[in-house]
């Protein structure tokens, strides 16, 4: 896929880190298909707190927790939103969250760099 590698790994490394946050025994799946990226956690649910707010209203700034979750959850979405694609969030009925970073081609940001 087109993207800005920078960026890509960005937005996984936020995904990542939270799933490791919130699961201290347990199992992080991460499964990359043609349509998108999922992170999977089995964990406590720690971010649902925040992840029950619609991700377009995520700005860190006005987050109860400006250092945790949240703030790491508006910067996937901006990443998210300046790469053209969609995050989605599921919470599990076992506990733990499920993220997805879907690609939309259509709107993809050139590879080229500057230099």
């Amino acid at each position: 896929i087109p993207a800005i590698p920078e960026l890509v790994a960005i937005a996984l490394n936020h995904l990542l880190r939270n799933a490791c946050l919130h699961t201290e025994r347990g199992v992080i799946t991460v499964q990359l298909n043609a349509s998108g990226i999922a992170i999977e956690d089995n964990g406590t649910g720690g971010l649902d707190a925040v992840a029950q707010r619609p991700l377009d209203r995520l700005t860190g700034a006005h987050d109860d927790t400006s250092s945790g979750p949240g703030l790491s959850l508006s910067i996937v979405k901006r990443v998210a939103d300046h790469l053209g694609w969609v995050i989605r969030h599921t919470s599990l009925a076992a506990g733990g969250s499920r993220y997805i970073l879907e690609f939309e081609p259509r709107q993809a940001v050139p590879v080229a760099r500057a230099g």
